[in-house]
């Protein structure tokens, strides 16, 4: 990583680590169980990365659904952790999250290797496609 980088970086953490209090990251992380017990040396960088992360992302909640700062932050650290030791640039492309207040059927249109076009009228809670947004609810 570039001095100037490294600088910009360390600005928009300072700045994310304000809107986000110690009381409000700390209510986040608890109410993911997957993290207990994380290695703090990583809980930090996985925290920096989801600031960053909300940085960049657009969050766009559907439905009528509110969405928190505690919200956000929730779905930054899940949405980060795969891609803790790859970086944000894993996921270059996405243009937006978008949550649901519950499951949802996303009525996508697909076609078999037939040429037969097919609508998903499944019901689920997460969905996610090449190049384009990631559905949660």
């Amino acid at each position: 990583m570039g001095v100037l980088t490294g600088w910009w970086r360390s600005r928009i953490l300072a700045r994310k680590r304000r809107r986000y209090a110690p009381v409000e990251r700390a209510a986040a992380w608890a109410a993911l169980s997957l993290l207990a017990g994380f290695p703090p040396e990583r809980a930090v960088r996985l925290a920096d990365l989801a600031l960053l992360f909300l940085r960049d992302e657009t969050f766009e909640p559907v439905q009528g659904l509110v969405l928190t700062e505690r919200m956000r932050l929730i779905i930054a650290l899940q949405v980060c952790l795969p891609i803790l030791e790859l970086g944000l640039d894993w996921y270059r492309g996405w243009y937006a999250v978008i949550v649901y207040p519950k499951q949802f059927v996303s009525g996508q249109e697909y076609m078999d290797a037939d040429g037969l076009v097919w609508v998903d009228d499944q019901v689920k809670s997460r969905e996610a496609w090449e190049r384009e947004p990631v559905i949660l609810s």
